[in-house]
């Protein structure tokens, strides 16, 4: 299978669209969003075409994002910072069958553009923020400076490298 940005929007919709109350535990939709990141990274695969294995940063990004979500922050943009980082460093974890190592820095700074557009201004529906949020999380993950290295094993071995798709 291979990551569809449309999996990330509706698993993001049903957590943001809430009722006329809102969220009255910002730490928990951050938790729901980590799940939420790591359902749609489990469908992914490296070039090889070998399945998504384990990804244990999405623990550490639940407690990120819950943590940023209950702190009041100065500005929309540390905001996005912070929360670019987190995701980041959850994606950094990614482990996929017969994969050796995955660099993500080149991708970073598509990922904080996005989310700082997204964070400067509000936006007019939760529906709007979680489709954007669901869209810069789908370029950031399946960009082509997110690179995967592994080797197929054989005889000699084959080694492959690529983006997650």
């Amino acid at each position: 299978m291979a990551l569809v940005r449309n999996t990330i929007i509706d698993l993001l919709l049903k957590i943001y669209q809430v009722g006329p109350s809102g969220n009255r535990f910002p730490g928990g939709v951050g938790h729901k969003t980590a799940k939420a990141y790591m359902d749609y990274c489990s469908t992914g695969m490296n070039t090889a075409g070998f399945p998504f294995a384990a990804m244990p940063g999405s623990i550490a990004l639940g407690g990120d994002l819950a943590e940023i979500y209950n702190s009041v922050s100065p500005s929309g943009e540390l905001t996005a910072l912070k929360i670019a980082k987190a995701f980041n460093n959850c994606l950094m974890t990614f482990m996929s069958v017969n994969q050796l190592s995955i660099v993500t820095a080149g991708a970073l700074p598509i990922l904080q553009t996005e989310l700082v557009k997204l964070f400067s201004k509000p936006k007019g529906a939760q529906g709007l923020f979680a489709s954007a949020l669901g869209r810069a999380l789908h370029n950031f993950t399946t960009a082509p400076a997110i690179i995967l290295t592994g080797l197929i094993p054989g005889a000699p071995p084959i080694p492959f490298t690529g983006p997650i798709s």
